[in-house]
């Protein structure tokens, strides 16, 4: 794999090879950075779920076990009040709903995604052959 081609001049200031995309480093960085990605969308989910049920009127909430009395119950506080000119909140409520069912799934996904990431970002030896 051929990473460039560089002046006798290039050599002796020195490469950086963090700025060539070709080398193996930067392709094991670019799957890491994808892992921990996909790793802050599901994390950015399961957050989601928690900042619903952290809110005070969540807890007031007559059956928290069903997600129909969960959705009319929040929908009903989210519009009124100082809720009711934000639409965050009703917005957040609707995640919630769609991905309640996907908890326990959601959090299997993070451990599994931060494993992956250890094992991905593991140090690897490289060899390079430098061609007159």
């Amino acid at each position: 794999m051929l990473i460039g081609q560089f002046t006798a001049a290039q050599f002796s200031e020195g490469l950086n090879l963090a700025n060539y995309p070709a080398t193996p480093q930067y392709k094991q960085a670019m799957k890491v950075r994808d892992i921990l990605w996909e790793l802050r969308t599901v994390v950015s989910k399961y957050r989601g779920l928690k900042f619903i049920e952290f809110n005070g009127d969540f807890r007031k909430c007559p059956d928290k076990t069903n997600l129909q009395v969960v959705q009319n119950y929040m929908d009903s506080v989210f519009s009124n009040g100082s809720y009711k000119t934000n639409p965050y909140f009703k917005n957040r409520l609707k995640e919630y709903v769609q991905n309640k069912p996907k908890e326990n799934e959601f959090v299997e996904m993070a451990n599994d995604l931060r494993k992956k990431s250890y094992v991905e970002a593991q140090t690897m030896y490289h060899n390079y052959i430098i061609k007159p």
